[in-house]
């Protein structure tokens, strides 16, 4: 309780801080549970290339944009 008491006297004065982690572990989950999935994918690049399309729309969606309005505007691709 020592190494943490800060951060414990910041929680009692602020109820706006959460005692646990659950929210921030929901939002990182479908993340990690890709991060296995990629491992397996076939190839090093198509690995990379999932990932880094995967983080772009878990960012989308954590901000509130529309992934697919976000994709077609970045990368000027028009839907099928």
């Amino acid at each position: 309780m020592l190494n943490e008491y800060t951060a414990l006297v910041g929680y009692l004065r602020d109820g706006r801080f959460e005692i646990d982690s659950n929210l921030v572990e929901n939002h990182v989950r479908p993340s990690a549970v890709g991060k296995k999935r990629w491992l397996f994918i076939g190839h090093p690049d198509a690995g990379w290339r999932s990932a880094v399309i995967y983080t772009l729309i878990q960012s989308c969606r954590r901000y509130g944009i529309n992934p697919q309005e976000y994709l077609t505007d970045v990368l000027g691709v028009c839907p099928q």
